[in-house]
């Protein structure tokens, strides 16, 4: 923002934080990952000039300042794009401002958000901003994640996104292991719903993790127990591992892997030959499926 500085000036009382959700925020960045961000700003008053020699309004200023940054992440190279940047998940998605004032955030969180995207949130980190803005974006966060919810609608909104999902975006292969039924998505959602479910009473569920260590919080909380939480580990690790070994290798990660990387994801899995990694990863899917109809269960109640 140095240069958005220099043209028009400061508000020395605001500022804009950047968000980071999905694998971004989880600390789970593949190859193939792209950015999932939200640009939160905060200033006292809006109406406000900046102090440079050509003064804008908040509004204004904050504006510029994300459509540089925007701009600066996914500018062309020799070696082509910087990063994919996906801003999807602000409130009213691409049909709302690119930067979010935080009184419009939390109102949209609290007031408006589905489950899903409450879901989305629990992977929401700081990445960058002043200290106070980031306390306060910090705590509503925590507010809106621990906040009373109804439990059989948190369980039928998580079952209708995953039926979105694969209405939207089908299952490619069997070696998509991210997508159908028991993929990695299913996981995902399992200790997703389960951290709105019990994040009031176990704060450090909220805190953004990468999946293996949120599985185990989940069971160390008494959230999953030992058999759900062992089996969901072993599918984590599993498709984890495929997900990173075709970002690195292939183009296309859905489709049967060619004979050129078969050694490696047989290495990497400690598996003998693709038809015994084929079952492994069919009995990893069908031990997720059954978590997750389990755990949607669960959430209903009796």
């Amino acid at each position: 923002m140095a240069d958005i500085e220099r043209q028009y000036g400061r508000f020395p009382e605001g500022d804009m934080l950047v968000l980071g959700l999905g694998k971004l925020g989880s600390g789970e960045m593949t190859l193939q990952s792209d950015l999932d961000l939200i640009l939160i700003c905060d200033c006292p008053d809006f109406s406000a000039l900046s102090d440079g020699d050509k003064p804008l309004d908040a509004d204004r200023w904050f504006a510029r300042a994300a459509r540089r940054l925007m701009s600066g992440l996914s500018a062309p190279s020799a070696e082509g794009e910087l990063y994919e940047v996906d801003t999807r998940l602000r409130p009213s998605g691409n049909a709302g401002p690119l930067v979010t004032k935080l009184s419009s955030f939390v109102d949209y969180q609290l007031n408006q958000a589905w489950n899903w995207e409450h879901m989305a949130l629990t992977r929401g980190r700081v990445l960058a901003g002043g200290d106070k803005l980031r306390h306060k974006v910090e705590a509503a966060i925590g507010d809106i994640l621990s906040a009373p919810r109804d439990m059989a609608k948190l369980a039928q909104d998580a079952e209708d996104m995953r039926q979105r999902l694969r209405a939207h975006q089908p299952q490619a292969g069997p070696f998509d292991i991210r997508r159908g039924d028991g993929g990695l998505v299913d996981v995902e959602f399992i200790a997703q719903s389960l951290q709105l479910a019990h994040g009031a009473q176990h704060e450090g569920l909220l805190v953004p993790q990468p999946l293996p260590q949120l599985l185990r919080a989940l069971h160390q909380a008494d959230c999953l127990d030992i058999s759900a939480h062992d089996g969901l580990q072993g599918a984590a690790a599993c498709f984890l591992s495929l997900r990173q070994i075709a970002s690195l290798c292939l183009e296309d990660d859905e489709t049967a892997p060619p004979a050129a990387i078969a050694g490696l994801l047989l290495e990497a899995l400690n598996e003998p030959d693709m038809s015994r990694l084929s079952d492994v990863i069919e009995a990893h899917r069908s031990h997720v499926s059954a978590c997750f109809a389990a755990t949607m269960s669960h959430l209903r109640g009796p």
